[in-house]
């Protein structure tokens, strides 16, 4: 019987080999920080 802990193994090891083009200009990290709680943010 495979269990819950292989099933997602095999998930992040499948998606762990994909291709990631990074965007030449550059790009930026989102740091979540769970402990903080859910915050919106607006570009006004």
């Amino acid at each position: 019987m495979i269990t819950t802990v292989e099933t997602i193994t095999a998930i992040d090891d499948k998606l762990s080999k994909r291709f990631l083009e990074l965007d030449p200009a550059g790009y930026f990290i989102i740091y979540l920080d769970p402990g903080a709680g859910l915050q919106q943010f607006s570009g006004k």
